[in-house]
């Protein structure tokens, strides 16, 4: 790749057609100011295009000359090809820790892709993990087109990039919009982002079959055949061992349960129907996505059937929790099955 110093018209050159940051109207004024009174400091990069130039980087140097009527600015001309000039715009503003829009970024990813480079040679090239790399062409292949469309644009409030990477690991793009709703709307943090999508809030279904890794919330959750402790030595156990965990406990394992059932609840809320009692979107969500039994709710009984702990005291801690409710006392218990008696509080 050659390059040369020359002074260039200003009406020869034309703005970069791959943006990768909008313009913006702080940053001219900015430069404005700071040309008019120390001159430009550093040259723009162009690359040839017919008999005119277009911008590889320094679109707000451009207009911020053109404010101050100047005809002709430094410019160094580089020989590029298409993938060139692409990964010089990306390079430029990563090394400049300049921020740039997410979506274009994974535009110019995907262009990169097309023109037969590999995301580990993108990476490399660009002096990024190639975790970064994936992420960014994930938020085009899998995110909904209208968060992408209003990321684009930067339209989003609370939603950030980060947000948009942990709502592309969603398949199921209803459940993206929604999510992204109540991130606006709750102002919901990364990390209680994290913990919904790590807990397949919205676990996708494919072939009519749900996935049976089904998690739930701290301090416990179901993961494939076993269940995952959070902050405690034991970590990764058996239904088995759980039990007999819970079992140790004594009467103090109900109120653990109630902990893990109000923590699953708040989660359960964070994108909760109006349209629906707060009561009806839970137990809703609990059949759907949770895979620790089925609760089902008869006048003033509680059923959970199929459940992956036997112990009454934990899970009847659990479902108040999980309810808000206050039962009184369990009427049978048999194997899976249990059946308890409550009033709403």
């Amino acid at each position: 790749m050659n390059e040369k110093r020359s002074l260039i018209q200003l009406d020869r050159i034309r703005p970069s057609a791959r943006l990768l940051r909008r313009m913006d109207e702080t940053v001219i004024d900015g430069l404005v100011s700071s040309i008019k009174h120390c001159g430009l400091l550093q040259p723009i990069m162009v690359t040839r295009r017919g008999d005119e130039f277009e911008v590889v980087f320094g679109n707000h140097r451009v207009e911020a000359c053109r404010r101050l009527s100047w005809k002709e600015i430094p410019a160094t001309i580089v020989e590029a090809t298409e993938k060139e000039f692409v990964l010089l715009q990306i390079v430029e503003n990563i090394q400049r820790n300049i921020r740039i829009n997410p979506v274009n970024e994974a535009k110019a990813y995907k262009f990169l892709v097309s023109e037969g480079m590999t995301v580990p040679e993108i990476a490399h090239a660009v002096g990024k993990s190639y975790q970064y790399v994936w992420s960014k062409i994930r938020l085009l292949e899998t995110l909904h087109p209208r968060i992408v469309e209003r990321l684009e644009q930067d339209g989003f409030r609370n939603l950030t990039v980060s947000h948009a990477e942990q709502l592309s690991l969603i398949k199921d793009r209803g459940k993206q919009l929604e999510l992204a709703g109540a991130i606006e709307d709750y102002s919901m943090s990364i990390r209680e982002l994290e913990r919904i999508v790590s807990q397949s809030l919205f676990g996708h279904v494919s072939s009519g079959t749900r996935s049976k890794d089904r998690s739930s919330p701290l301090p416990v959750w179901k993961k494939g055949d076993n269940i995952f402790v959070e902050k405690t030595r034991h970590g990764l156990v058996s239904y088995t061992t759980f039990n007999a965990m819970v079992d140790s406990m004594g009467r103090r394992a109900r109120s653990v349960g109630r902990r893990a059932g109000r923590m699953r609840r708040n989660a359960f809320l964070q994108t909760a129907k109006r349209t629906m009692s707060k009561t009806d979107w839970v137990l809703r969500c609990f059949n759907e996505c949770c895979g620790w039994g089925r609760l089902a709710i008869d006048g003033s009984k509680v059923v959970l059937s199929n459940s992956i702990t036997t112990n009454s005291l934990f899970l009847m801690g659990y479902v108040e929790g999980l309810l808000g409710i206050r039962l009184k006392r369990v009427i049978s218990s048999t194997g899976v099955n249990h059946r308890f008696e409550g009033d709403k509080t």
